[in-house]
């Protein structure tokens, strides 16, 4: 893209910006509250948490008197509620709870109340005040039953410890003394603690599983540690004959491993079952659980039999919901056009499924290649089937139809037909009276002052807080609201509370414009393209955390932006600079245009290496061509990268049409 396009689409975005900004003055969002009135409030705000936390209790009750009309008047009584928790009466929180109910500090009031008591040992007032709505965590409710167990309901508590002990995760250290007295009467078995292994060894701990160990008895501990041997070298299998102990038990591990082998390698596992199931009595549950596994395993690594189109579904199968297992195949077949073999296995979809878009768009694609005489070999072994293609007329409506709906199949079919996409953009006509209607809302205002404060947790709280209150027409102005603010990230979540997709203004912000403009523009990268990352990546949630630990804007992992920074020489001086919008969003512009330059100008394959890194990337394309490009998306092993590419086009087309630019789907040679 020139520098020229690329200014001009910044200009025309800025008298964009310029227009909203002047609605948002004349719209009155600043509130009635004259700004110097403001500011003294919330100055006086922070003093008055200044003295409390300092025991200046006189002055705190004194600012406290001058803030009635504040909005977050309720924090300041809630601060002083949890500065005094220990000493505070029951009446006092009673209170509170219902003064406070309509805001979220109730619920969060009644958490570290019952938290304090839970540490005072005062289990009677626990019991009482006990919510499980509210209160639901595994903490809450080991010491729940606890608190039965200490006023005299040591049945119910003994129940309830159990339920609670047999989970596939660590519990609480507030847990253990109520398992400490359910172990003492009696509760845990050696049943139980095989089946808690199970569990664990399910949800991949193997060492928690070694800890439980100690609660087998004797004569099943050696199986127990079997199991876990297995589970960490499933190919250990192969090389042994027995399993002692009980015979349904060992029937368990051996359904457990076999399945762990598959992923690895299918074909032993084949011959391990093969091996295994003469050996131990498999329920009907177990034998399909295996052979799925294997199944679905070896369709991945392409080692079918030959016949397996005629032969489907395997006997072993037969009954069991294989939906799953036939889109995989489907997939696979579409990756390696043959086009025949994929017509057959959609038609063996269940309606609803064959019926979904994606496998709508690849009925219609697959029977136009079909018919033009691509893609046709062998469908079976012996006795040649009927391929359910549909004749060209029917495949052109099908494709004609898909290309109508805003999605990302719909846009490939547009494309493939060399027509416009439907964008089907809806505009909201929100009234003065609705809008203020968001503005006076004691959430929202509340909202405001803690985005003011800095108080971003509490924020997100306040915002989520509302939109569940709230219906679908006032969702969408509070999503306007929310894009005139400047709160990026609530405008995406109000919409997607309102389930109301049609309004892509509000669905998709052209936020942090001057660093998404200006980094486009110095990395000769489409500034649609850059905000269709930043969108998918984290709905501009500039302070967003990743559990894998990217950051930010564009979700950025510390080492690439080491790396990224030290190659271009970008200022970072350490980490949390991340979540700095405009240096996240520089690295991350960066970055993604090393990718699109790597990769050829082709913004799908930078767009999937930017989501799964450069070295997936390769090996894909080790495998199979980028062309054509809806063959090589839809061949993408990991669904969530393969729904990413595809997000990222689509958004791609959206914010071309909300800058009023002039951008295809794909380019001639991303196609």
């Amino acid at each position: 893209m020139t520098n020229g396009a690329l200014r001009t689409e910044r200009n025309r975005f800025r008298r964009w910006l310029s227009i909203c900004c002047l609605a948002l003055t004349l719209g009155g969002l600043t509130g009635t509250v004259a700004a110097a009135e403001r500011d003294a409030d919330r100055a006086l705000y922070r003093e008055a948490l200044a003295d409390l936390y300092a025991v200046r209790l006189r002055a705190f009750d004194a600012k406290l008197s001058r803030l009635e009309d504040y909005p977050l008047l309720p924090y300041l009584h809630y601060a002083r509620l949890l500065r005094y928790i220990s000493t505070t009466e029951p009446d006092e929180v009673r209170d509170f709870l219902e003064r406070f109910a309509d805001t979220p500090l109730a619920d969060h009031a009644l958490r570290h109340w019952l938290d304090n008591l839970a540490r005072r040992g005062h289990w009677e007032l626990y019991r009482s005040f006990y919510d499980p709505a509210v209160a639901g965590s595994a903490t809450a409710q080991c010491r729940y039953y606890r608190s039965l167990h200490e006023t005299g309901e040591k049945e119910a508590a003994l129940v309830g410890a159990a339920r609670m002990w047999v989970a596939d995760e660590s519990r609480p250290d507030v847990c253990d003394p109520l398992f400490d007295v359910w172990r003492r009467a009696g509760g845990l078995t050696d049943a139980l603690a095989w089946e808690r292994i199970t569990l664990v060894l399910g949800a991949n701990r193997p060492s928690l599983a070694e800890y439980l160990l100690r609660y087998l008895d004797p004569a099943s501990e050696r199986l127990g540690r079997d199991f876990i041997t297995l589970h960490r070298q499933p190919q250990q299998l192969t090389r042994i004959s027995i399993l002692p102990g009980d015979p349904l038990r060992a029937a368990e591990v051996v359904a457990h491993t076999l399945r762990r082998l598959a992923r690895s390698d299918p074909e032993a596992a084949d011959a391990a079952w093969a091996m295994w199931s003469e050996r131990v009595s498999l329920s009907t549950e177990a034998q399909r659980s295996v052979r799925e596994e294997i199944l679905r395993w070896r369709i991945r690594r392409d080692r079918l039999p030959a016949d397996h189109i005629e032969n489907w579904p395997p006997v072993e199968l037969m009954g069991a919901d294989v939906s799953g297992l036939v889109e995989e195949l489907a997939r696979r077949a579409v990756a390696a056009q043959r086009w025949d073999e994929a017509l057959t296995w959609i038609q063996r979809l269940p309606e609803e499924q064959r019926d979904a878009i994606n496998w709508q768009y690849w009925t219609a694609r697959a029977s136009m290649e079909w018919n033009s005489g691509a893609g046709n070999g062998l469908i079976a072994v012996g006795q040649p089937q009927p391929v359910p293609a549909l004749d060209p007329d029917e495949a052109l409506a099908l494709l004609t139809e898909v290309a109508g709906r805003r999605s990302y199949y719909g846009f490939m079919a547009a494309d493939r037909l060399e027509r416009p996409v439907n964008l089907q953009a809806e505009q909201l006509d929100a009234s003065e009276e609705e809008i203020n209607r968001i503005l006076g809302h004691p959430a929202f205002l509340r909202a405001v002052e803690l985005e003011a404060q800095g108080e971003n947790l509490d924020f997100r709280r306040e915002m989520a807080w509302l939109r569940a209150r709230l219906d679908t027409r006032a969702l969408l102005v509070l999503a306007e609201v929310c894009r005139r603010r400047g709160w990026h990230d609530q405008s995406i979540q109000a919409t997607i509370s309102a389930r109301e997709w049609n309004h892509l203004d509000l669905r998709f912000p052209l936020a942090f414009a001057e660093p998404m403009f200006e980094n486009a523009e110095r990395r000769r990268i489409e500034p649609s393209w850059l905000f269709a990352v930043a969108r998918q990546e984290s709905a501009f949630m500039s302070y967003a955390r990743s559990h894998a630990g990217a950051l930010g804007v564009m979700q950025v992992m510390p080492a690439t932006a080491r790396i990224t920074a030290r190659q271009l020489d970008i200022p970072l001086a350490n980490t949390w600079q991340l979540l700095d919008y405009e240096k996240n969003i520089e690295i991350g512009a960066s970055y993604l245009a090393q990718m699109f330059d790597r990769y050829q100008g082709n913004r799908v394959l930078a767009s999937a290496a930017y989501n799964a890194g450069p070295g997936r990337v390769d090996q894909w394309l080790s495998r199979l061509p980028p062309s054509p490009v809806d063959i090589w998306i839809e061949a993408i092993p990991f669904r969530e990268t393969r729904g990413y590419v595809q997000n990222v086009l689509v958004f791609s087309v959206i914010y071309s049409h909300l800058m009023e630019a002039d951008r295809p789907f794909l380019y001639d040679h991303e196609r």
